[in-house]
């Protein structure tokens, strides 16, 4: 008599089935909207409810006499409520229908509890996210502005020195510092090319070319499959000025400069070395690391911007008269093949 009752006369579901259902429905989905429709339609037909809407609360829409209204308790503001109209052959819900609507009610509330804080994560992380990209493109952006600077300054302190000593070569090197300034003040973008990094301290050296002449030695070997390779601007020529200003000019014999780039693999991982090596003459050790200072620390904290801890920048003062400053950098980060 319960069956003919439950399952014939007023078509009654199984309650626990249609539960189950109901949280395997909604454990899917990833929207209060899409949470509430698909609950509204399952109740719906659970019910024999022809019509079905779900809305915001609070709401001043007014309600047939006939329909059935759930409110879902969510945690927190805006509270939602799923209305059922136009029941099968007029019937009513008995009690424990009542009860079952309540029981999913507070299920539904759950999940979207649930996917409000998940989203609220998401949109945190985000915002941290877009936070700290912001403050390290300004890092960035204050380190560089620190570069170009002492570049310039160091350059007009070499042609200064020309023009007392040989005019003819001032003017010589005024042209070399004219296309100089030229790369170095279009040096904007995030990443310039190693090839471009070369270049520039080919034109910076055509000026210290004129100061050293023959005392002045130099060697280049970067292959020229690297020389397309992205790294960030001024790295490099920094550190063959600093190997000028703090090495090879306190010596009266002059000295050598290498300049080398090659590419390893470490761990699986594809990393560029870049190395800047110089003689030192007779100056003493103890004496060459006071070049250690702001301008490799700029260099120090753009790597650092950069890469974070994947890039170094190390200096060896060698026994055997050189120093070596030797940059690294993971070619599967920031460093790229330029188009």
């Amino acid at each position: 008599a319960v069956w003919l009752v439950d399952r014939i006369i007023l078509r009654r579901v199984d309650f626990d089935e249609l539960q189950r259902l109901i949280d395997s429905d909604i454990e899917s989905k990833e929207t209060s909207a899409e949470v509430l429709e698909a609950v509204a339609l399952r109740l719906a037909k659970a019910i024999t409810a022809r019509e079905f809407s779900w809305r915001e609360l609070p709401s001043d829409v007014k309600l047939p006499a006939d329909s059935v209204v759930i409110e879902i308790p969510t945690a927190e503001q805006p509270h939602f409520e799923i209305e059922f109209s136009r029941f099968a052959g007029g019937r009513r819900l008995l009690s424990d229908e009542t009860a079952l609507l309540a029981s999913i009610a507070t299920s539904t509330a759950r999940r979207i509890d649930s996917i409000r804080v998940m989203h609220e994560r998401c949109d945190r992380e985000f915002r941290e996210q877009e936070y700290s990209k912001l403050a390290t493109e300004a890092q960035l952006k204050a380190l560089r502005s620190q570069v170009n600077p002492d570049f310039l300054f160091n350059a007009l302190t070499t042609i200064g020195y020309l023009i007392e000593a040989s005019p003819k070569k001032a003017v010589e090197t005024l042209m070399h510092l004219t296309k100089l300034l030229r790369a170095v003040l279009k040096t904007t973008g995030e990443y310039s090319t190693l090839g471009d990094e070369i270049q520039l301290i080919e034109d910076y050296l055509d000026i210290e070319r004129a100061r050293f002449e023959e005392r002045l030695v130099v060697k280049i070997d970067v292959p020229s499959e690297l020389r397309a390779v992205s790294i960030p601007p001024l790295i490099l020529q920094p550190l063959a000025e600093n190997a000028i200003k703090h090495g090879i000019s306190e010596s009266k014999e002059g000295g050598h400069l290498v300049i080398s780039a090659e590419k390893h693999n470490v761990n699986d991982a594809e990393i560029l070395k870049m190395t800047v090596r110089n003689t030192v003459g007779a100056k003493k050790l103890h004496d060459v690391s006071l070049s250690n200072g702001l301008g490799l620390q700029n260099i120090r904290d753009r790597l650092k911007a950069y890469f974070g801890a994947e890039a170094t920048l190390t200096l060896d003062f060698g026994s055997d008269g050189w120093t070596t400053a030797e940059v690294k950098i993971p070619l599967g980060s920031g460093a790229r093949i330029a188009a």
